[in-house]
């Protein structure tokens, strides 16, 4: 090579022992003071997000009560609509687990193909 790529001045502030790339790094660690928010005592953003606001949060406080779970699969001939009756086992960011206390069977079922879901007791909400 010539050195006329590496020798770029658009580059030479981003270079490990310039000046700017000390700022740069100082600005990026220091972002986590933007992620507080006033009260929450946490300083990481993610950490903050409420899961109980979405259906996998309802899903969790109901786990180990037993209900209708009503799901679709829109490219199966043989389970387009498919109903499990079952105890909710687990629930996580994109799936659910039911168990079948008939058979002793669980299903593992992704949350992208739940409609919707009835309990036989009251469900816990929010």
């Amino acid at each position: 090579m010539n050195g006329s790529f590496f020798g770029n001045d658009n580059f030479q502030g981003m270079m490990p022992n310039s000046p700017n790339y000390s700022d740069f790094l100082n600005t990026a660690n220091n972002m986590n003071g933007m992620n507080n928010i006033p009260g929450n005592g946490t300083s990481n953003i993610m950490d903050q997000v409420n899961t109980n606001s979405y259906a996998q949060g309802v899903l969790q406080k109901n786990i180990g009560k037993r209900g209708y779970f009503f799901v679709s699969f829109p490219d199966s001939v043989d389970w387009r609509d498919k109903i499990f009756y079952g105890v909710l086992a687990d629930a996580g960011n994109d799936y659910i687990m039911i168990y079948n206390e008939d058979n002793n069977e669980y299903y593992l079922v992704w949350s992208i193909y739940l409609n919707y879901a009835t309990f036989d007791e009251k469900p816990n909400t929010i």
